[in-house]
């Protein structure tokens, strides 16, 4: 591949990732003022169960149906293409943020939880994106390409919930309304921009496609004694991301009395700061320390700022919100190019599919356990995953001490773990 038709590959991954990620952030400043405790609609009244537990079953099932897709997907795409499998799975998205729309619509909190699991089950698709990027290298090296594909999807954070928060004088549903039409959108992007990064080579008979998925999923890649250890730290610093990601809307919400256009302002603040940081200091920073310290600062910063959160007050929330922004900015496309180059050797549909899949478990284990301790108080969903993250933040330390940064002269592990 020359540069050219590279760097439109790039571009164009990178329009369809804020196309997909716009849809997807949308609905989350409409959903915590949903479930707030004083709210009483048709959503909050299922079964007599607490609005937070509802709030937080329903930031559950999205997880879990991207756990399931993003297992799959990815490998899906090192198999059949990544093209056409990163269509597919747009459309059927597209599909799902409609129904998710006559769920508000109709106040079906039981159809809504349906929709959020066949949407959370087709936006496993993220993962294709990424391995997009693996499939540019060497022509665009990974570091640029990550950074890059990282601040698309920080965009993507950005513009979704200020859409969400702003349209919802529109009515709740029109959130999800506009999330499936912004997914359309990137369904005719990937149609007509999308160039194959990675050839189909197999056929596409149900049996064929059975048999990839329980064969090469990506979960398999853990039963390796060497992918373990990465995956265990990276699950670790997901849980408490996810944590953070989970309750500070509903932290907003019920502590500050934020309203959705207020949430989206401070989500603003934070995606902004992903987005600078990404892509003008990350690289730069990777470029003079290396992989290791770069992404250390991004993950002891965060780890400090989760952990203290219940300090922060009204009047600051926006310097810790652009804090916490920074830190997330820094590390996440320096650690996901850390992990691809040092595990270089497997096939990155599936690598891409597992780190997805990770983030997700964590977002599956998270939320009830953070429902629990949010009807308490939801300072500390967010303290107790600060704690786990900087555990994660240790064991990164550790691992990326013993392979001393060098991922190019890494041997091969799974020659040697034939046994394991």
């Amino acid at each position: 591949m020359d540069l050219s038709t590279a760097n439109k590959a790039l571009f164009v991954t990178m329009m369809v990732t804020v196309l997909s990620i716009t849809g997807m952030a949308l609905p989350y400043p409409v959903l915590a003022p949903l479930f707030n405790a004083s709210s009483a609609n048709g959503l909050t009244q299922f079964f007599d169960i607490p609005s937070n537990l509802l709030f937080a079953l329903l930031l559950t099932i999205y997880p879990i149906g991207m756990f399931i897709g993003s297992m799959v997907i990815g490998s899906f795409s090192d198999v059949y293409g990544r093209r056409q499998v990163l269509m597919l799975s747009s459309v059927l998205s597209a599909f799902s943020y409609a129904l998710s729309a006559l769920a508000v619509y109709w106040q079906r909190y039981d159809l809504l939880l349906i929709a959020r699991f066949l949407t959370g089950l087709f936006e496993g698709n993220i993962a294709i994106g990424r391995a997009i990027v693996t499939d540019l290298h060497p022509v665009i090296d990974k570091t640029k390409a990550f950074s890059l594909i990282f601040a698309a999807t920080y965009t993507g954070w950005l513009i979704g919930p200020v859409l969400g928060g702003y349209t919802v004088f529109l009515g709740e549903a029109a959130a999800f309304i506009i999330a499936s039409a912004c997914t359309a959108l990137s369904v005719v992007a990937i149609y007509f921009w999308i160039p194959e990064t990675h050839s189909k080579s197999a056929s596409s008979s149900l049996k064929q496609i059975i048999a990839v998925a329980q064969a090469q999923n990506s979960l398999k890649l853990i039963a390796h004694r060497s992918v373990r250890v990465i995956a265990f730290t990276y699950l670790l610093l997901c849980l408490g991301l996810s944590a953070f990601y989970g309750f500070f809307p509903l932290l907003l919400a019920q502590k500050f009395n934020f309203i959705s256009p207020e949430i989206a302002n401070i989500t603003l603040t934070q995606t902004a700061a992903m987005i600078l940081f990404s892509v003008l200091i990350a690289p730069r920073l990777k470029a003079k320390f290396g992989f290791k310290t770069s992404i250390l600062v991004g993950l002891l910063t965060l780890s400090v700022s989760l952990s203290l959160v219940f300090t922060v007050s009204k009047d600051y929330l926006f310097v810790y919100f652009f804090i916490t922004g920074a830190a997330i900015g820094l590390y996440s496309g320096l650690l996901s190019a850390y992990i691809s180059e040092r595990y270089a050797y497997l096939e990155q549909g599936r690598l891409m599919g597992m780190l997805t899949s990770i983030y997700c478990l964590s977002s599956i284990l998270i939320a009830p356990i953070g429902g629990v301790i949010s009807s308490y108080s939801v300072d500390n969903s967010i303290v107790f995953g600060g704690l786990l993250f900087s555990l994660g933040t240790l064991l990164f330390w550790r691992f990326s001490s013993r392979a001393h940064d060098h991922t190019h002269q890494v041997q091969h592990p799974l020659a040697t773990e034939t046994a394991n």
